[in-house]
């Protein structure tokens, strides 16, 4: 299953202007898809890569595109729920908002840390609810 993910599959959310997907196989599927996505995209060094996850780029594509393949129900298969949830979420949008002007020009490594945290407290507090 092939899902259009990140600020760009949200109406109103600014952009980097790149286009992200998640590829969501079984977990056999896992090391035959990795092998596939491997021979046709770069690798995404600055990403996690394990057993359940692995990240790809192309940075020369129009738009640049980020494609992240997880295993079905691994630790990493949160990206559908997580783009659902800012999606019907209107203050977590604002919140991402205004953490995109805060780290505009800035470090993208700390932008990136700001923003996860902020998405894994919304996650959790979904699931608490």
């Amino acid at each position: 299953m092939i899902l259009h993910i990140g600020a760009t599959a949200i109406r109103g959310l600014a952009t980097k202007g790149d286009l992200d997907l998640v590829v969501r196989v079984s977990p056999s599927d896992f090391p035959a898809a990795d092998r596939a996505l491997a021979a046709l995209f770069d690798r995404n060094l600055g990403s996690d890569r394990n057993t359940s996850f692995a990240a790809f780029k192309d940075d020369l594509a129009t738009p640049p595109l980020g494609v992240q393949l997880v295993a079905i129900g691994s630790t990493h298969d949160d990206f559908h729920v997580l783009k659902d949830l800012v999606a019907r979420d209107s203050n977590l949008r604002w919140r991402l908002r205004l953490l995109k002007k805060r780290f505009h020009g800035r470090s993208m490594d700390r932008y990136r840390a700001a923003k996860g945290r902020l998405l894994e407290r919304a996650l959790q507090q979904a699931v608490e609810q």
